[in-house]
């Protein structure tokens, strides 16, 4: 009993701290579309063929129309617009595996990432059961086509590699250079030893024909501790990476994810621990 109160006392706390945080950030840090517009003009500077955006919708402060704001004003710098809709349907710990449905899972990654691809007429979302993208323009059929049948969630032949194969632009609208998926992307080819577990998971996956699928997939080893966020300055000062002050936070824009993978890996095939963070991981 005392336990269960002092779990509700918790959450509430919990609840409270975060109204509290919204309501200091509309006041303080207030972001208009105005403001979202300016920032994306110096950063973009022109209309991209596609862009991939990771997003944190409270980073920057508090934004006047909420995520459709942000989609809205995205859109207006592509032809394509793309984003993470990962759900994470592992094994449960009691056996049980759980079905992704493209029409119904919701993404786990953000307010942005579920507003867009349930926005109608819905974007396109690739059938993966751990790494899906959601995808909105002429390209997205292309993009998101063949997850299914892949092998690794953001490798080879997956909507990752289809990105960089069409050096697509990559924005990240207050989230930090911690969630570049396609840094996995790049670990994958150049096989490096501490991306995976030694063995495969078998994972479910609903297609839109109401097919049923079963992945076997190889699942990335996120115990070991990686350093992504810090990358941000090297990439910036070799010219791969802009950044703008938007609210209380920032946004990174990478003209070329294909400038970037190849910057990866030519750093991978001197030193396949470039991405790890030495001083938290011990297994390497």
């Amino acid at each position: 009993m005392i336990k269960e109160l002092r779990e509700s006392l918790r959450w509430r706390r919990t609840r409270l701290n975060h109204h509290v945080k919204r309501v200091l950030d509309r006041v303080v840090y207030p972001v208009t579309a105005a403001d979202i517009a300016r920032c994306l003009e110096s950063l973009v500077g022109g209309v991209q063929p596609i862009i991939f955006m990771h997003s944190s919708l409270s980073r920057c402060g508090y934004i006047e129309g909420g995520p459709a704001t942000i989609v809205q004003e995205v859109k207006q710098w592509c032809d394509t617009l793309c984003v993470p809709t990962h759900t994470y349907c592992y094994v449960r710990p009691d056996g049980s595996v759980p079905v992704y449905e493209p029409r119904m899972t919701k993404s786990v990654v953000g307010e942005i990432t579920n507003f867009f691809w349930e926005a109608s007429p819905q974007p396109i979302r690739s059938i993966h059961p751990t790494h899906s993208i959601a995808a909105a323009g002429p390209s997205a059929e292309a993009l998101v086509e063949g997850h299914v049948a892949c092998d690794t969630p953001c490798g080879r032949g997956t909507p990752y590699e289809h990105f960089i194969a069409a050096d697509a632009a990559v924005l990240m609208f207050g989230a930090s250079m911690h969630s570049y998926t396609l840094f996995h992307t790049a670990e994958d080819a150049a096989e490096c030893p501490y991306l995976y577990f030694p063995q495969p998971v078998r994972l479910r996956a609903l297609d839109y024909a109401g097919i049923l699928h079963e992945v076997v997939m190889r699942r990335q080893d996120m115990t070991v501790e990686r350093r992504f966020a810090e990358t941000d300055r090297e990439l910036e000062q070799q010219g791969l990476l802009r950044r703008a002050k938007l609210g209380k936070g920032e946004i990174y824009f990478v003209p070329s994810s294909r400038a970037v993978h190849a910057f990866l890996l030519d750093r991978l095939k001197s030193d396949p621990h470039y991405l790890v963070d030495r001083r938290a991981s011990h297994r390497i």
